[in-house]
């Protein structure tokens, strides 16, 4: 199997305020390929986010990612690259008296990336970023969260919504309002607690490598298409464990009639009719890479 063919694509948040933080990759001299969406550490307008140089805690994890991924030509493993990138995160949260290791809230990232390898395709998964695969087996698809991550961010929706409420639909009301939950989520679940609800994040934190998915594809599968996606690409209420195997055929359907695009309008339409986003205006940001690979 050889990769024929890799693209990025990327689609702002429908609002104008909202900063970018997903971010793709693509090394094609060490095989690395991924996307990252950052989160940053808990603000809201009562409590301003902390900056690194300007840049949002988010945006400053995608920027050491970027500028250590530049300096790889080839022979380094994705494992080694993510481990020594999470090194320099840390370093920067430590400038700012911050550390995960010490109970801290600091900005990190989801992240869903790949790398071919002797026989097989290795995944490597932290968080709500997924990957799509179409081989002779069928499609297959995977996310760094579980089942009970899945469960904490619904009833973190419904702790966002019971907020608002209180507030009279004021979203920066809401947001101060809700913010120490919030807070207090991050703290207990960014490499920690694994199994229950927790879920690996690219925030500098040491337990990272012990806390990501690792996922193998042998090439004898024969891969023919890989996506790499943010949760911005699919509709909330479309992703969730006992649902994969239905969603695989819709994800393989909607991408066979239009592509990336095609997955948007269908995710756009669902995310419409059922609104569960009620902590954003719009739709999120969402960014993709895609990997079509061929025998020849």
């Amino acid at each position: 199997m050889r990769i024929s063919s890799v693209w990025s694509f990327y689609r702002n948040a429908y609002s104008q305020k909202a900063m970018i933080e997903d971010a793709c990759f693509i090394n094609h001299h060490a095989k690395i390929f991924g996307v990252t969406d950052g989160n940053s550490a808990a603000f809201s307008p009562s409590n301003p986010p902390l900056l690194y140089d300007g840049l949002t805690g988010a945006q400053m994890v995608n920027q050491m990612l970027a500028q250590h991924l530049a300096n790889i030509f080839n022979g380094q493993s994705l494992e080694v690259c993510l481990i020594q990138t999470n090194r320099l995160i840390l370093d920067r949260h430590k400038e700012k008296n911050k550390s995960p290791m010490k109970g801290d809230d600091v900005g990190g990232a989801c992240f869903a990336f790949c790398q071919p390898d002797v026989g097989r395709l290795k995944i490597l998964l932290g968080g709500d970023c997924f990957i799509f695969l179409e081989t002779k087996r069928g499609p297959f698809f995977y996310t760094g969260f579980d089942k009970d991550a899945f469960e904490i961010e619904k009833r973190d929706q419904m702790h966002f919504n019971e907020c608002k409420e209180m507030v009279g639909g004021d979203i920066g009301k809401a947001w101060d309002l809700y913010y120490p939950i919030y807070r207090n989520k991050r703290i207990a679940c960014k490499n920690r607690n694994i199994g229950k609800g927790g879920d690996a994040s690219l925030n500098g934190d040491s337990e990272l490598d012990n806390c990501w998915k690792q996922v193998f594809i042998p090439w004898n599968d024969e891969p023919r298409l890989v996506i790499l996606g943010t949760d911005g690409l699919l509709p909330p209420t479309e992703v969730y464990p006992r649902n994969f195997s239905t969603l695989t055929g819709k994800i393989s359907r909607h991408y066979e009639s239009g592509g990336i695009e095609n997955i948007l309008m269908w995710r756009d339409s669902i995310e419409q009719e059922k609104s569960s986003l009620t902590h954003i205006e719009g739709w999120p940001e969402a960014s993709a890479v895609v990997l079509e690979f061929t025998t020849i």
